[in-house]
């Protein structure tokens, strides 16, 4: 075997994944100041010189800050790397910013390399290398063996693997991945009077009504381990105590304690919007995904259908190309790169399923949103307060919580067809500016801003019969964060309590409890989600899993500036407060229009045009937020 095609024939690197059981203590009892002490790193500063080995190390250690903003408290967790000597603070980094934690082994074989053109030399370099490539495979191995026994071992016994001998120098680095939110712009004044400790660290949270959220960005920590101080070999290195570490921050960062423990499936639709979805998932997601720890499998649509064929049970073993094919129930996440569009074929494929219901308990799903309105991925960041953007989106699934959220099923009465929906119901100008405004697509958002203009006017009236189902007393409301398997029986069971009763499709007969009403509409738009487009919060009260529908109506007589204003005011939803935009909370609903001449649109899509009526599925689905 040859090693003269290698990229970085130099340093032949390894990353050993760390996978260990959740320990009983708090990372606080397992990692103290003692144990800091005894592994201590190496923090290359570039232009600074140090005086010795023992100037160069720095210690890690957690301390927690207690912050207020206005009626908001919040503690933070803060990793700091500092120099015992010195005092000197290098890095802080909150631990709630962390999306992975890895241990890298690098071997330099730089000593055994040679410039020369000589052909046995060649042979003897490409032998060495080869060898030393078996080693390291085998302390991976070791180190991965090793790191799985009984946590209670005692680590002053435990035995690490050496470095291979082959290797004349070796290092181990410890990488931390973390995207903190960009800090806040100060003036003059603060800058000289605002003590500069914990303060950046602690105000890098999630954002508030006094203090909105910020933009992340990427801010890793690479530092080097230092060679145990009682021993002269080349390569000893504490790893019992790093192990110890790197398990107390992922604990603290509440991320996953076993890295490449789980597999998600990737659906990229390149088409979508301004064209961004490939470029976003080969800069931004998989870079991510890889350093959460995270495997992954890739799908790149190719055609409208492709996300709802792929979605169907797999019969066959191998792809065109040779590569496996694996059933969509051996994921543990569905993430869905592009518009709403790519979610609604997902998950049309899945209700195609016999096993569509556990999947469903199974399955968490993520979105990233790359096309024109990305309504779902603005509503997720607004309720974890964060910044939309589509790092913060990644941000979010990387971290790994998830919350359960509504879907709606719909059903007309031309053809008796079912539709599930994740976003809105529109019916009048709403509807007419986002199906019309396609025309622009190119536009992206901004097309619908285009078009709303030139819909008021020329303003049209919709006129039609309302009814609806005021919200029960016994309305589920619950945020399940990583809720167990018992838990999801709970929420299927009060699911199918509070299911409403909802009448035959044809028949003009309403079970009791309904309210009716017919009036000349302007805009109708029910939703259970905050934001139709990443700057249209049409709904600003709801929330992912209150199990109600909240309608907008807007109805003649409305002039066309108290309409504008409403308008104007989805951007900051401020138009909750005009007293020409009413919101009727519900669990289920049935239009019946009277007049033509605009369209039923169901999260973007048209359908059917007449009778439509439509019930809430509490906590239905699971989406990384």
């Amino acid at each position: 075997m040859h090693f003269r095609n290698v990229a970085i024939p130099i340093n032949l690197v390894f990353t050993s994944i760390l996978i260990m059981s959740i320990a009983s203590a708090s990372p606080s009892e397992i990692w103290n100041e003692e144990t800091a002490r005894q592994t201590p790193f190496i923090l290359d500063r570039p232009g600074r010189k140090q005086k010795d080995q023992q100037q160069q190390q720095q210690h890690l250690f957690f301390t927690t800050s207690s912050t207020t903003r206005g009626d908001d408290q919040s503690s933070s967790t803060i990793l700091k790397l500092h120099n015992p000597q010195t005092r000197e603070v290098f890095e802080r980094i909150n631990v709630d910013d962390i999306i992975g934690v890895q241990l890298e082994i690098a071997m330099d074989l730089s000593n055994a390399f040679d410039d020369s053109d000589d052909k046995k030399q060649r042979r003897e370099r490409d032998e060495k290398a080869h060898k030393g490539q078996e080693e390291m495979e085998t302390l991976e191995q070791s180190m991965q063996q090793h790191l799985m026994e009984d946590k209670d071992k005692d680590k002053e016994h435990a035995q690490m693997p050496m470095m291979p001998s082959s290797s004349s120098s070796s290092s181990a680095y410890l990488h931390m991945y973390a995207y903190p939110q960009a800090s806040p712009k100060r003036g003059l004044f603060q800058k000289f009077c605002t003590n500069n400790d914990e303060s950046e660290c602690t105000n890098n949270m999630s954002g508030t009504a006094s203090h909105p959220p910020r933009h992340r960005h990427a801010h890793h920590l690479k530092i080097k381990l230092a060679t145990n101080s009682n021993s002269n070999a080349t390569g000893d290195f504490d790893f019992a105590n790093a192990r110890v570490l790197i398990q107390s921050i992922r604990q603290l960062a509440n991320i996953d304690l076993k890295p490449y423990s789980k597999r998600y499936l990737v659906v990229v639709n390149p088409w979508s919007g301004t064209k961004l979805g490939r470029k976003v998932y080969d800069n931004t997601v998989k870079i991510m995904l890889e350093e959460a720890g995270i495997d992954h499998d890739v799908l790149i649509t190719e055609r409208a259908g492709h996300a709802t064929d792929r979605m169907l049970e797999q019969n066959q073993s191998n792809n065109d190309d040779g590569t496996s094919v694996r059933d969509v129930s051996d994921y543990d996440a569905i993430i869905a790169i592009g518009g709403d569009g790519i979610l609604a074929e997902i998950l049309y494929g899945l209700k195609k399923r016999s096993d569509y219901d556990a999947l469903m308990r199974k399955i968490n799903f993520g979105i990233i949103g790359c096309g024109s309105c990305n309504g779902l991925a603005a509503s997720i960041l607004h309720a974890k307060k964060e910044k939309y953007g589509r790092l913060e989106s990644t941000f979010v699934i990387c971290k790994g919580k998830w919350s359960n959220m509504d879907l709606s099923v719909y059903q007309t009465a031309t053809n008796e067809s079912l539709y599930t929906s994740f976003l809105t119901y529109t019916w009048g100008m709403i509807s007419d500016i986002d199906i019309e405004s396609e025309i622009l697509r190119s536009l992206g958002e901004f097309r619908m801003d285009v078009w709303a203009v030139w819909r008021l006017i020329n303003l049209r009236t919709y006129k039609g019969t309302f009814s609806y189902l005021p919200v029960p007393t016994n309305t589920f409301n619950k945020n399940d964060v990583g809720a167990d398997d018992d838990a999801n029986s709970n929420i299927e069971n009060t699911k199918a309590n509070i299911q409403p009763r909802m009448p035959q499709i044809k028949s003009d007969e309403l079970p009791s409890g309904w309210i009716t009403f017919e009036a000349e509409f302007l805009i109708l738009w029910a939703s259970h989600v905050t934001h139709a487009a990443t700057k249209t919060m049409h709904s600003p009260d709801s929330t992912l899993d209150d199990g109600i529908f909240k309608v907008l109506i807007v109805r003649r007589p409305c002039s066309k500036f108290e309409l504008l204003k409403i308008l104007i005011g989805f951007e900051t939803g401020s138009h909750v407060s005009s007293p020409k935009a009413e919101f009727i909370d519900c669990v289920a609903f049935r239009l019946d229009p009277i007049s033509s001449g605009s369209f039923s649109n169901i999260d973007g899509e048209v359908v059917e045009p007449g009778r439509i009526q439509a019930y809430v599925q509490p906590s239905a689905i699971r989406f990384f937020s």
